[in-house]
This record gives structure tokens, sequence and C-alpha cells, in this order.
């Protein structure tokens, strides 16, 4: 405790050096709200950029012949400019999806003068350069060659063929000034029923390098899991730690059970070189991320190898499956998904199992093992559904979260949450037909195997893959597509399309949010620059005041 002598000192005799203290704590506040509110710049990879083709056998699966060739690969992204030379001689279509019946051109939010529209939905170079889609669909299909001579962004399955579905807008050359893409009604775009036409277009893989504030709809991604279709997302840049097992998220895209998830990670094979060094059991395979050769923010007719974010890992194990579909074309999805998960890079804890400190998943893809491996040797059932399902059930914290509808309270609200794992996890009621399609698959692999012991002849007839168009009647039906209404959706959550929750962001940065037709950040410098003002001048009286009282003491 001080004593009054003290206090006294403390108090009146260092007045200026409590001024001082007071503005050097001003200047402190001031430094650090500019750090956190400047751009973070990659720093220079040092690397030619093109590791994640020369390091990892993507060379060596071409000079076999393995292209991705006939593989039809969904893009759910930004808009991509059409006329990118690495994109001239691939095969790319571009498809643009509406919430509207009818609707046939959406726009930037807030710049009506970029827009999109049925006839035409992609950008041209007249118009800007790259895009964060640009870049994703390039990491796929593109042929390495670039503007005025220059090299340009390489693909790992070149000849695949790319449908690219905008799902956002880019305002500038930068990847990270995507905006919503609105109609004239002021209605976004449905992720959803994006990916629902993907999957009706005949889409074997989604690649998804975003994150959304948009609910899944379970039953577009059961859909999904019922023909095989692999979507594959790219994990949030951040490195708070995600669960402590996989499990999925039913309520976030990025982590649905039964679908893909990547981190980055940089030629040493590191987390710690990416954009997410943290646990996240969720996480189910990292790949290359980090010193990747993309467009130069600053002119991006050139590139540089300061590449980073998960946006680029996803579209890696994308173009691994287009690879291992093309080698192995009468192989289901589950059965590529069932030989990537044992196919990978030297992994301590063991090919086809989960990394136990939930880091890693299954681990980086090995090429090679992948497209050595026939995978009609392994069971028609998604790996990462079984793993989501049964590893949820093992867990006191998740049990039943797709499995069970007892509960009282699942009579009175569409959705819940589990206990911390270490954060809760939103779980709608109808999740539960996920546990059911996983009791599908098993059920259709039983009788694949029951015709093979019998001798019987084209056993895979009875496979889920094969038997999708029929899954409905092994769902009970209360769990059937609908028995959940459309009323209950709209009465609760605004819109089953997820209406008031049109924004996405590419998982390489944030999409630039706004208020009142400004952006976030510019209401934080605002109001920050306010608050300054106020202080300085809050301190500035304090000091007239004080220096007015000592004056009349010495006099």
């Amino acid at each position: 405790m001080m004593n009054p002598t003290t206090r006294k000192n403390s108090v009146y005799l260092p007045c200026v050096a409590w001024w001082r203290r007071g503005l050097v704590a001003v200047c402190a506040f001031v430094v650090a709200v500019v750090l956190a509110l400047a751009p973070c710049v990659p720093a220079s990879a040092g690397e030619a950029g093109l590791w994640y083709i020369d390091d990892l056998g993507v060379r060596d699966a071409w000079a076999q012949g393995i292209t991705g060739k006939g593989v039809k690969v969904a893009v759910l992204d930004s808009d991509v400019v059409s006329d990118y030379p690495a994109l001239t001689d691939a095969d790319v279509s571009y498809k643009l999806v509406l919430k509207e019946d009818g609707a046939t051109r959406c726009h930037a939010q807030d710049h009506e003068d970029i827009v999109l529209t049925t006839d035409e939905p992609f950008r041209k170079s007249s118009d800007i350069l790259s895009t964060h889609g640009t870049e994703v669909v390039g990491m796929i299909v593109g042929s390495g060659k670039g503007y005025d001579g220059n090299p340009g962004v390489t693909g790992i399955a070149p000849d695949a063929s790319v449908t690219a579905y905008p799902i956002d807008v880019s305002k500038s050359n930068l990847s990270d000034s995507d905006a919503t893409c609105m109609t004239d009604s002021g209605r976004g775009i449905a992720i959803n029923r994006v990916l629902s036409a993907a999957i009706d277009d005949g889409a074997r893989v989604v690649n998804m390098s975003f994150t959304s504030m948009q609910d899944p709809d379970v039953d577009t991604y059961v859909k999904a899991l019922r023909k095989g279709v692999i979507i594959v997302n790219a994990r949030w840049n951040t490195n708070t730690p995600g669960t402590d097992d996989l499990v999925g998220e039913p309520m976030d895209m990025t982590y649905f059970p039964g679908t893909v998830t990547v981190s980055a990670v940089g030629p040493e094979g590191k987390l710690s070189e990416g954009p997410s060094d943290t646990k996240d059991g969720n996480v189910s395979f990292v790949a290359p991320g980090t010193r990747m050769l993309i467009p130069n923010s600053s002119n991006p007719k050139v590139l540089s190898a300061d590449g980073e974010g998960n946006s680029y890992a996803a579209p890696m194990v994308a173009g691994y499956v287009a690879l291992a579909m093309q080698k192995w074309p009468d192989a289901t999805g589950n059965q590529i998904l069932q030989a990537l998960v044992r196919s990978t890079k030297n992994n301590p804890w063991g090919a086809g199992k989960l990394d136990p400190e939930h880091r890693y998943g299954y681990g980086q893809p090995d090429v090679a093992k992948l497209l050595s491996t026939d995978p009609s040797q392994y069971p028609d059932i998604n790996p990462l559904l079984e793993a989501a399902v049964t590893n949820s059930d093992a867990h006191e914290e998740t049990q039943g979260m797709y499995t069970d509808r007892t509960d009282p309270i699942w009579k009175k609200t569409l959705w819940a949450d589990t206990q911390p794992f270490p954060d809760k996890i939103n779980v709608q009621r109808d999740a539960v037909k996920v546990g059911v399609e996983y009791e599908r698959q098993k059920t259709a692999w039983a009788k694949v195997e029951q015709c093979r012991k019998d001798g019987g002849a084209d056993c895979m007839q009875y496979s889920a893959t094969a038997t999708a168009d029929e899954a409905d009647e092994f769902v009970p039906k209360e769990v059937k597509p609908g028995s959940f209404t459309e009323y209950d959706y709209l009465g609760l959550s605004g819109d089953a399309d997820g209406a008031g929750k049109d924004g996405a962001a590419s998982a390489s940065s944030a999409q630039e949010a706004t208020w009142l037709g400004l952006p976030v950040w510019a209401w934080v410098s605002i109001i920050v620059a306010v608050v300054l003002l106020l202080l300085i001048a809050v301190l500035a009286i304090a000091h007239h005041n004080q220096s007015i009282k000592q004056q009349k003491r010495a006099e």
C-alpha cells in the first residue's frame, strides 16, 4: 500500500512525466492499431515456386500420360479471367448459377459496373488480369503460359475438364478483393445451389478454396456423398485450433463430414511453413500451399514465388484426385479416397491412420503411391465419412451427432450444440441423414462382398455409388429429404438457401466486409482516429489544468 507522502508525490510532483506517459501510451496504441490493420506482406520464398510440380512426382505422372484427361472437375470460387494465357488452351467452361429463377446477371456489391451474366460468366484481361479463381483454376489445369511471354500458373492435372462456377466477383487484381455478386433484386449467390448444379452437371471432383458463412444444405451434401463426388475444401487461414478429432462440423462447409479439408505445408512438409500451424482434427490432408508461383499482386503479368494460403493447397489435392481418376477410371470416388488416405508420405503414425496429434490428418499425399495403388481393392465406403461418424460416436462430447435423434430436444429445434470439443459444434437436426448414408454405404458393400463370395458377376452393381439413385429407399421416412420442411427453415433461419449469408471468402484471405457502403476496416480506422483525438484532447486539457495549478502554487 502507498503511504500518503508517496501518493502525493505520485499525483502532483511528476505531472509532466504523467503527461508524457499518457502520450507514450497513445503512441503505442497507434502503432499497435497500424500494425494490426497493415496488410501482411509474404516473405520472398527463395524457391523457383514450382516445387509442387518438380519435387513431388507430378512430372513423372505426366511422363506416363497421366494428366487428368477426361475427369470432370468443378471449381467454385471467384470469377475467372477466361483469356488468362495459362487457361486459353485448357478445357475450361464457365457457368453462372443464380439464386433466382430467371435471373441472368449479377454485379459486385457497391460496384454495379462489374457484372457477370449467364452468357458471359467470366472476366476478360482487358478488365482485370488475375483473380483468386483464376489462380485456383490455374493450379489444376494451368499450362504455365503467362502474359507477354512470361511464365504463368502451372496446374497438377492440365488435361482435366474444369467447369468454373463463380460464387463471388473480384473488384481488383488482388486475390483478397472479392465481393458478393448481387442480382438486380439484391440477392447473392447461394453456394448450396451452385454445388448442387455442379453435382448434377457430372463433376467427380469439386474444389472449394473459400470459407463461407452460409450453412451447408444437408440434402445437397448427402447427394454428393451418395454419388461418390469428392469435395475438397481449404481450411481457414488461421492458427486458431480446431476440433480434438476428425468428427466433422455439419453446419460448416469447410468441415462437412465426408468432405476433404486441406491445410498448407511448404517444401519441407511442415505446417510451420504455412498459415495454419495448429491442431485441427477435422483436417484430413496437408498439401503444398506456400512458396507458390502466383501472379504478383502489383504486376499480375509476372509471377512471384511468394504465394501462401490453404486456398492453394486444396487444388493440389483436387489435381491428385483427377490424376488418380484418369489412371483408375473404374474406381468409385469412395475407392479413390480409400487409396488416398493410404498413399501419404512417410507418416510416422502409419499409412491410412490419422495423425494422433490432430494436425496433419492422414498426411501429405504421395502421387507415386497413389498412382501405383489400385483403388478397386478397397470398399466403396467414404473413409472420411466413416471416420466422422465413428469418431463422433466414440467421444462422449459428440455422441449421436449423426446417429441419434431420440432426445426430446430434437422435437423442439432444428439445430443444437454438442458439448465443448474443445468448442461446441453446431449440429442440424437433419444431419442424421449423414449417419444414414454411412449405414447405406456399409450395407451396400456387404452385399457386394456377399455377391463376390457367391461367385456372382458384376458385383459392383450393388455398391453404394452404383445404387445412388435408389438411396431414398434405404432412408427411414422421418429423415428423407423434405421431411424437415422449407417452412421450418424459412421460419427459423431465414432461407433454405442461406439468404442473408451470401458472403464467401477465399481461404487465402478473408472477404472484405462492408457496412453502409464502406469496408469494415475503414470504419475501424475512423473509430480509432476519433478515439485517439479524444484521448489527445483529454490529455492536453489535463496537462493544461495541471500547469495552471502548479503556477498558482508557485505564486
